[in-house]
């Protein structure tokens, strides 16, 4: 589903904040489709059927964690992340999850695509994700979600060729009650620019990008290679807090909603700030207005169906306080020795530059 398909117009049309945040939310309150209420309601059954039989380690699996993560218990916080992400996908509305670093966006994401596997999406799905990340996120598919089939797309070119034969494979579920299930494929930054030619020609049902701040560029080439795949829903991830900065962030929500934030000069006239680099007092002129909270005010306006972000202060992560502990460690015979020798022998160099 497209968010053109809800109905909406294209908000170039309009240059009054007040329109857009309207629309905007009716946007995101549309009802769901029968064919999502129907499979939601087939979930429900099936995990009342299985009630009181979901363990981990011995504790009770919450009713609302998707059946295919089996790996771990969520928290509270991160049920809630995942079910607001899954509402967004019911409407046909990209998001960003901006959790704070070490909250579990990992987890939360593994969670949606189980959800969407249940409600009987196929698949395929793309992560997209910095090199040094890409192992960790297949070692967290296998360890939360053993029955989602995922790809470590990486390697030599012959290599990836082999690896682009799997991506039409299809596994069925005895969990789901032999529903189809396609690849999660997991990849780095460069491999999705190098391969885009591959990848292209997929009808991926969601790409999700991690540390989506890199997109904050609208020059950058990651953001034009990533635009050109065909995708029916996209997901950004970051820990690090959006900036106000205009172009920046209508570069994450063109490449979110391209339908709705299609123009960068509309975007900055419904804050008067286009000229707000250039010019001195017009930066001046838009310093008082954030100090009366107005700009700031309407861009978390524009943010809040779209945005979600927590912090550690904000969650109850249930472990127990910090405990700082001081440890002094006196040096060793032969450290002490080696500091000595070394004092000295700066002292003679000292005394030889002056005799001199």
């Amino acid at each position: 589903r497209r968010s053109s398909d809800l109905g909406i117009i294209t908000f170039s049309m309009f240059a009054p904040v007040g329109i857009v945040v309207c629309m905007i939310f009716v946007a995101v309150g549309a009802r769901l489709g029968d064919k999502i209420r129907d499979s939601r309601a087939a979930k429900k059954a099936k995990m009342e059927k299985a009630e009181g039989d979901r363990k981990f380690e011995g504790k009770d699996i919450p009713d609302n964690q998707p059946i295919l993560l089996t790996g771990g218990i969520m928290r509270n916080y991160q049920l809630e992340g995942y079910e607001w992400m899954s509402t967004l996908w019911e409407n046909g509305i990209n998001g960003i999850l901006a959790d704070e670093m070490g909250l579990g966006k990992t987890v939360q994401t593994v969670a949606l695509f189980c959800h969407m596997y249940e409600m009987g999406v196929r698949g395929p799905f793309m992560v997209v994700a910095p090199l040094s990340t890409v192992p960790n996120w297949c070692n967290e598919f296998k360890r939360f979600a053993p029955k989602v089939p995922c790809i470590l797309y990486h390697g030599s070119q012959a290599e990836r060729e082999v690896l682009r034969e799997k991506l039409e494979d299809v596994t069925t579920c005895e969990e789901l009650d032999g529903k189809e299930m396609m690849n999660v494929v997991v990849t780095s930054y460069e491999i999705a620019m190098n391969d885009r030619a591959s990848f292209q020609h997929i009808m991926w049902r969601y790409i999700v990008v991690d540390e989506g701040h890199r997109l904050k560029n609208m020059n950058c080439r990651l953001i034009k290679e990533l635009k050109l795949y065909h995708s029916a829903n996209r997901l950004l991830l970051t820990g690090t807090p959006l900036q106000n900065n205009l172009s920046e962030l209508w570069s994450l929500l063109n490449f979110l909603l391209p339908e709705i934030f299609d123009d960068l000069r509309v975007f900055e006239s419904w804050f008067c700030a286009k000229d707000m680099h250039e010019d001195e007092d017009e930066r001046k002129r838009v310093l008082a207005q954030e100090q009366q909270s107005s700009i700031l005010t309407t861009l978390h306006q524009i943010l809040t169906p779209f945005l979600l972000r927590r912090v550690k202060t904000d969650v109850d992560l249930e472990i127990p306080p910090k405990k700082e502990v001081l440890v002094y460690c006196p040096l060793t015979v032969r450290q002490n020795l080696l500091g000595l020798l070394v004092v000295l022998l700066h002292e003679l160099l000292e005394d030889r530059k002056s005799v001199v």
